[in-house]
């Protein structure tokens, strides 16, 4: 059985990077800041990967997390929570 392919998706301050674990994909990213909500977020991210294959998804934020919610704004921006 193949493990299955991950999208990690890395928010920042100023872009947001994504990468698949398949083979031969390059990383992609879009501009973040403080006002990217997290609509539109999702937005970018699903425009960005349409033409990826994943069953699972991982993501970092630059702000504490606790119990799967972030807990407060990160220093970067405003608009995660």
């Amino acid at each position: 059985m193949r493990p299955a392919d991950v999208l990690a998706i890395d928010v920042g301050g100023s872009h947001v990077k994504l990468l698949v674990s398949a083979d031969g994909v390059e990383p992609r990213r879009f501009l973040s800041g403080p006002d990217l909500s997290p609509r539109a977020l999702v937005d970018h991210v699903a425009a960005a990967t349409d033409d990826w294959s994943y069953e699972t998804v991982s993501i970092g934020v630059p702000a504490p997390v606790h119990a799967g919610r972030i807990v407060s704004q990160p220093a970067s921006g405003r608009g995660l929570i």
